[in-house]
């Protein structure tokens, strides 16, 4: 019998997709939306998306600052719109994740997004704060800070 994945190590492993698949063909693949190429292309992903996030998860970006692609995306259709959009927006794209810490069961990490714009060239660097939310070995909610502070006092409050 296996011991189940801490959260913390669930967290980093989502947070390194960008580290192990090919961005070019994981942004080609969202962009297509056909069922055959999303499940060649991205097989593994899919299965491990589906494996550790809750079908009923919510992406919510909190912040005076309003995301084109919106601030709160719902279930797993939304967290594929999500990145299917925020990823469109690129010809090149790193997220490098840190500063890991745990309160009770969530999982506060430092996100920095690095990009080449697609249409613009222009480099971005985006710092966040995430919080994650974990049930029964899932993600079932994920809050995107500026800053950290945000992100602890949230997580203090709801843990």
């Amino acid at each position: 019998m296996s011991v189940p994945e801490s959260n913390m190590t669930l967290v980093q492993r989502l947070n390194s997709i960008f580290e192990r698949f090919d961005f070019v063909t994981l942004r080609d693949a969202l962009e297509s939306s056909d069922a055959v190429a999303m499940t060649t292309e991205l097989g593994d992903l899919s299965r491990e998306v589906a494996e550790s996030v809750d079908q009923d998860v919510v992406v919510e970006f909190i912040s005076d600052q309003p995301l084109i692609e919106g601030n709160v995306f719902i279930g797993v259709q939304g967290w594929i719109e999500l990145w299917s959009a925020w990823l469109a927006a690129f010809d090149s794209y790193s997220l490098t994740s840190s500063e890991y810490e745990t309160v009770d069961e969530q999982v506060v990490a430092k996100a920095v997004h690095r990009g080449r714009g697609r249409f613009s060239g222009l480099e971005i660097e985006l710092v966040q704060w995430q919080l994650w939310e974990l049930s029964g070995g899932k993600v079932v909610r994920v809050r995107m800070y500026e800053t950290h502070g945000q992100a602890l006092t949230h997580a203090k409050e709801t843990g």
